[in-house]
């Protein structure tokens, strides 16, 4: 486990990547793992953009400003293949990991979007 933060540190370089790094493995018999399924970026039948395309119902994308993971063209044509019907929110100075990055700009920016969000209307893509 040793080398976790280190991997972090080189694949994001953001604040807290020693804690998030400490806290996303675990140890088992067979070595250390990730506390999520690792299998879940393996083998998907469709790709991300077009399970992006077939959004058909409200949807929100949050992102760090500084995130190098969702940088802004990344954002840009997310958007674009959610056929510019979700809003997009890019978070002050945090990175990837908004949540111990910049708790308080998160829940800011959730509240925003779901205090208008029984407003918003899901429109149908041809």
């Amino acid at each position: 486990m040793p080398e976790a933060p280190a991997w972090f540190r080189e694949a994001l370089d953001q604040p807290y990547e020693d804690h998030i790094a400490r806290h996303s493995l675990h140890q088992t018999s067979d070595g250390w793992t990730w506390k999520f399924d690792p299998a879940l970026f393996r083998n998907t039948l469709v790709p991300l953009r077009d399970q992006l395309a077939s959004v058909h119902c409200r949807v929100a994308l949050l992102r760090g400003d500084l995130s190098a993971v969702v940088p802004a063209d990344t954002a840009e044509y997310m958007y674009e293949l959610m056929g510019r019907n979700a809003p997009v929110a890019s978070i002050p100075q945090a990175h990837h990991h908004l949540t111990p990055d910049r708790p308080l700009a998160l829940v800011a920016a959730l509240r925003t979007l779901l205090a208008d969000w029984e407003h918003s209307i899901t429109r149908r893509r041809a």
